[in-house]
């Protein structure tokens, strides 16, 4: 069975004190299709635990309908909110490392130590390393 890292943020206000959070599609969008493949898929972000939600990807001309389904799936909200801490997963290997995007991702890659270690490894393996728009801007 092949495995899947994604790694989500756990920052949730900027510094002016605006909300902001994960972008819920930048994440639902790939683990949906994983699920259809039957991947092993880990959710990891740098604290572990609660991952907020941009509420501007819940709106309701932005959510669309794959987004819409696992915000309402208890089963999936809460292993949303039970993310591995990043330190958990850096010495597991992963056939593809996914950096989900949001403004607040955007925030925290470029402090990621323990990310580049992860992600080295899986480069070095000759494994994925696919990123979304923002999640890649500052890696």
């Amino acid at each position: 069975m092949k495995k899947l890292l994604l790694i989500v943020t756990n920052v949730d206000k900027y510094a002016s004190g605006l909300l902001t959070g994960l972008w819920l599609s930048e994440l639902t969008h790939i683990y949906h299709k994983a699920k259809e493949k039957k991947w092993d898929i880990t959710i990891a972000s740098p604290k572990g635990g609660h991952v907020p939600i941009d509420p501007e990807s819940l709106k309701p001309l932005v959510l669309d309908k794959v987004s819409k389904d696992y915000y309402d799936d208890p089963l999936f909200m809460d292993e949303l909110n039970h993310s591995k801490e990043l330190h958990e997963v850096s010495n597991e290997f992963y056939d593809c490392v996914y950096l989900a995007g949001g403004h607040a991702t955007m925030m925290i890659f470029q402090m990621m130590r323990i990310l580049k270690k992860s992600s080295d490894s899986n480069m070095n393996a000759g494994k994925w390393l696919p990123r979304s728009v923002m999640g890649s801007v500052d890696y």
